[in-house]
C-alpha cells in the first residue's frame, strides 16, 4: 500500500522537524513549519498541496502544512486539529480555505487561514502561550482570537462575512483599516457582525439565532453542545470582569451597553445561550426534535451543568436594540436588492457575450461553407477549360446525374423515416394548455454552453473532463444557479487538456533530474528528444514516444562506487520527479538497507516506508552528508522515531463475526470495552456508520462480488478509533 506523495511530504516534514530539534541538520534560529491533522472526514473532501493543482481525497490521519488548500463538496465536512496548540477547525460543506501560515518562530506559534467560501467553526485553545497568534482572514476582513469559540461564514457570491461569537472575545479589522492589531474592534460572547468587503469597520449586534442556525450543521451543534461547560465557565469569568470594569466607571461601548442593570440582562441571556441555539434549530425545521434530544442526551452525560431546553429564560432585547436590529436589516435588504440588480446586469452582459460568440461561430461556418463551394466550383471550371465541347457536355450530364441521385437518396431516406415513425398517441380531449413561455436569456446561454461541450470524452484527460462532468452536475433550478453553471461549463471547456498533450507532459515530467548519474551519450540523446518540435498532434505523439525511448535507453554510471553514491545522496532533490524511495532503493547494495520492507509490521495502519525516504533528505545537514555512515545513522534515528510514533497511535485489533445473505451484512462482536460508535469500510472506503450500537449491526449494501470489510470502534463522542477489526473477505450478491 502506497501513500500519496503530498501526505508523505507532510509526515516527512513533521518527523524531520523533530529530528532537527535534536540538533541534526537544523540551522540555528530557523522558523519551524507546523502541521494540522485531519481528525474526521464526512463525505467528499479534497486537499490541494502547496504549490500544486492536483486535488487528492482527504482521509483521517492525514497531515496538512502551510499553504495547503481544503475544499469540501456538498453534504461534506472535515475536522482539523492544529497539532501543537490543539486548536480545532470544523469546516462545513461547499467550503474553500487555505492554511496560509503555520509557523513556529522565536517561541511564537502563528496560525492563519484564509476562507474563500463556506463556514468554519473555530475552537481556539485558551491554555496556549499568550504570544501565539490565531487569525482567520476573509475577503476584506481579519479576525484574531485567543481562547474563543466562534463561527465564520463567507458567501462566495457577495464576499459577505458573518462572524458569530459564542465564547471568548474576537478582535476584527477590515483590510481597509489603517490601524494596528491593537486597534481591532472587539466582538464579545452572543454578538455577531455582518460585513461586506468594501465596508470599513463592522457593526456589532446581538446574535440572530435564525441567521446563526442557517450556518450551523448538526455535526457543529454536537460539538458546541459538548463544549457547554467550557464556554459557560469562560463567559462567567467574562461577566465578572465586565462587572468590575463597569463598577469602576469604565465605558464598554463594544458591549452595546454601559450599566450594571444592562449587564444583568446580558448575563441572563448568555446563561441560556446553548439552549437558545438548540431551540432555534428545532424551530427552524432544519433539525428534528429527535436529533436535538439525542445531542442533548449525549452532551449531558459529561456536562456539569446539563442542557435543559424547558428551563431556559426568554432572550430579552430592549426596544432600542430591536430598533437598531431593524435598521440593520433594512440596510442589508437594500444592499441585497442592489446586488440583485447587478446580477441582472451581469446576466445581460453574459448573454450579449455568448450571442457574439454564437454569431461569430455561424459567420465562420458560412465562410467555410462558401469557401468549400467556391473551391469546388473553381475546380470544376478548371476541369471544363481543358475539355472539348463533347467532353464538356458529357461532364455536365454526369454532374446532373450525380445531383439527381443524391436527391433520390434523400427522398428515399425521408420516406423511410415517415414509414417507421411510431403512430401518434391519441390523447383524450382536454382544455387547451397555456402557451409555453419563450425560453429566457439565461436558459439560452446555458444551452449554448452545453452545446459547446465536446461529444467524445476519450480525447481528453480524466481530470480535465472531470471538471466538465462536475459542471454538468450543478443545479439549474434558479437563474442564479444557471448563471453559475454556465460560467463553470465555459471555464471547464477552456481548461480541457487532450490525452496527447497529457502524454507528452508525462514523458517530459519523467525525465530524471540528475544528469550526472548517466553516460554523456545517452543523456545527449534524451536532450535531443526534448528539443523536437511539438506544433501538431502528430509532432507531440512522436516527441513523447522518442522521449520515452531515450529514457529507457539511459545508461547509468557505476552505482557501486561509494564516492559516487555519496555525491548522489547530496545532490538529490526530494521534491523532484523521482520518488526518494525509488532513488534510495537503486543504491540498496551500497547502503545495506531494504527500504521497501521497513514498515511491513505497520503497513496496514500507518505505512511510513515512503515518507521515511523523504525524511532522511529533509534532515540532511546543510553542508551535506559527510559519509555514507552519517546517512545511515540519521536514517536509523528517523526509523526508530517512526516506529515509536506509529506504536503510540495504533489502535487495538478486535475480533468480529460476519454473516452475509445476498447483500445483507450482519456483524456481531463482544463489547467488554463499552464501544458505542462504529464505522464500517468496504475495500477501504467508508460506507456506513452509526452511534449507540453495542453488540451487532445489520445493513444492506448495493455492491456485489468479492469484497473486504473491516470495522472501526470508537467510544461515544470520540473522533479517533480505539479498536479496528482485521480485514475480512466477503462475497456479496444483489
Amino acid at each position: 500500500m502506497k501513500a500519496t506523495k503530498p501526505i508523505k511530504q507532510l509526515v516527512a516534514l513533521f518527523l524531520a522537524a523533530v529530528l532537527m530539534l535534536s540538533g541534526v541538520g537544523q540551522p540555528v534560529g530557523a522558523a519551524e513549519n507546523r502541521t494540522a491533522k485531519i481528525e474526521d472526514v464526512i463525505g467528499t473532501v479534497w486537499i490541494i498541496k502547496a504549490g500544486g493543482n492536483l486535488p487528492i481525497r482527504a482521509y483521517p490521519g492525514a497531515r496538512l502544512g502551510q499553504e495547503d488548500r481544503v475544499i469540501t463538496e456538498n453534504f461534506s465536512s472535515v475536522k482539523l486539529v492544529i497539532s501543537d496548540t490543539h486548536d480545532e477547525l470544523t469546516i462545513t460543506q461547499n467550503a474553500d480555505l487555505v492554511l496560509t501560515d503555520l509557523r513556529n518562530e522565536a517561541g511564537k506559534k502563528v496560525t492563519k487561514l484564509l476562507i474563500w467560501a463556506g463556514s468554519v467553526l473555530s475552537n481556539v485553545n485558551p491554555d496556549k502561550n499568550r504570544k501565539d497568534v490565531f487569525e482567520v482572514n476573509t475577503p476584506g476582513q481579519s479576525i484574531g482570537a485567543k481562547g474563543t469559540l466562534f463561527l465564520v461564514t463567507v458567501d462566495p457570491g457577495t464576499g459577505r462575512t458573518t462572524l458569530s461569537v459564542l465564547d471568548g472575545i474576537v478582535g476584527i479589522r477590515s483590510d481597509s483599516d489603517t490601524g494596528s492589531d491593537k486597534d481591532r474592534q472587539l466582538i464579545h460572547p452572543a454578538q455577531q457582525t455582518i460585513q461586506y468587503p468594501d465596508e470599513i469597520g463592522a457593526t456589532v449586534e446581538f446574535l440572530n439565532f435564525e441567521d446563526l442556525n442557517s450556518q450551523l450543521t448538526l455535526h457543529m451543534l454536537e460539538q458546541i453542545a459538548s463544549l457547554k461547560d467550557k464556554f459557560d465557565k469562560e463567559n462567567e469569568e467574562f461577566i465578572e470582569e465586565t462587572r468590575r470594569q463597569l463598577l469602576n466607571g469604565t465605558s464598554l461601548d463594544s458591549l452595546l451597553f454601559n450599566s450594571v442593570e444592562e449587564l444583568q440582562r446580558y448575563e441572563r441571556n448568555i446563561q441560556f445561550l446553548m439552549e437558545h441555539i438548540l431551540q432555534a434549530a428545532i424551530d427552524s425545521g432544519k433539525s428534528s426534535s429527535a436529533d436535538i434530544e439525542r445531542i442533548i442526551r449525549e452532551a449531558n452525560r459529561s456536562l456539569e451543568q446539563p442542557i435543559n431546553l424547558g428551563g431556559r429564560e426568554e432572550w430579552i432585547l430592549t426596544e432600542r436594540e430591536r430598533e437598531r436590529q431593524r435598521a440593520l436589516d433594512d440596510a442589508r435588504r437594500q444592499r441585497e436588492e442592489a446586488q440583485k440588480r447587478e446580477l441582472e446586469e451581469r446576466k445581460n452582459s453574459q448573454a450579449a457575450l455568448l450571442q457574439k460568440i454564437e454569431n461569430e461561430r455561424k459567420q465562420q461556418e458560412e465562410r467555410i461553407k462558401k469557401a468549400l463551394e467556391d473551391a469546388k466550383r473553381a475546380a470544376t471550371e478548371r476541369l471544363r477549360e481543358g475539355l472539348d465541347p463533347d467532353a464538356k457536355a458529357e461532364l455536365d450530364a454526369r454532374l446532373r446525374d450525380k445531383e439527381l441521385e443524391r436527391q433520390r437518396q434523400q427522398d428515399a431516406a425521408n420516406r423511410e423515416r415517415e414509414r417507421t415513425a411510431p403512430p401518434p398517441v391519441v390523447q383524450p380531449s382536454s382544455p387547451p394548455e397555456r402557451p409555453t413561455p419563450p425560453i429566457s436569456v439565461v436558459e439560452r446561454n446555458l444551452n449554448s454552453a452545453k452545446a459547446q461541450v465536446p461529444v467524445s470524452a476519450e480525447l481528453y484527460t480524466s481530470e480535465s473532463w472531470g471538471r466538465i462532468e462536475v459542471a454538468l452536475g450543478l443545479g439549474e433550478s434558479t437563474d442564479e444557479e444557471k448563471i453559475v453553471k454556465t460560467e463553470e461549463l465555459l471555464n471547464a471547456i477552456s481548461g480541457l487538456v487532450t490525452q496527447v498533450d497529457q502524454n507528452l507532459m508525462n514523458a517530459i515530467n519523467s525525465v530524471p533530474s540528475d544528469s550526472e548519474l548517466y553516460s554523456d551519450e545517452s543523456w545527449f540523446n534524451l536532450m535531443a528528444a526534448l528539443d523536437l518540435p511539438e506544433e501538431t498532434a502528430e509532432d507531440k505523439v512522436a516527441k513523447a514516444e522518442t522521449i520515452w525511448v531515450a529514457i529507457s535507453n539511459l545508461i547509468e554510471r557505476d552505482r557501486m562506487n561509494p564516492e559516487m553514491v555519496l555525491a548522489a545522496l547530496n545532490d538529490f532533490y526530494p521534491d523532484g520527479s523521482e520518488e526518494p524511495i525509488d532513488f534510495l532503493t537503486s543504491y540498496s547494495d551500497v547502503l545495506g538497507i531494504d527500504f521497501y520492507t521497513v514498515d511491513d509490521e505497520y503497513e496496514r495502519f500507518h505505512p511510513f516506508a515512503e515518507s521515511l525516504a523523504y525524511e532522511v533528505f529533509y534532515a540532511r545537514p546543510e553542508e551535506g552528508f559527510s559519509s555514507i555512515d552519517e546517512f545511515k545513522e540519521i536514517y536509523e534515528q528517523l526509523l526508530l522515531m517512526n516506529i515509536e510514533f506509529v506504536n503510540e497511535i495504533m489502535p487495538d485489533i478486535k475480533e468480529i463475526n460476519v454473516s452475509v445473505i445476498g447483500s445483507i451484512i450482519t456483524l456481531s462482536w463482544e463489547n467488554e470495552e463499552g464501544y458505542r460508535d462504529i464505522r464500517i469500510f468496504i475495500d477501504g472506503e467508508p460506507i456506513w456508520e452509526s452511534n449507540g450500537i453495542e453488540y451487532s449491526a445489520t445493513f444492506a449494501i448495493e455492491l456485489s462480488g468479492e469484497r473486504h470489510i473491516h470495522v472501526e470502534f470508537r467510544h461515544s463522542g470520540s473522533d479517533w478509533p480505539q479498536a479496528i477489526s482485521e480485514s475480512i473477505p466477503v462475497t456479496l450478491e444483489r
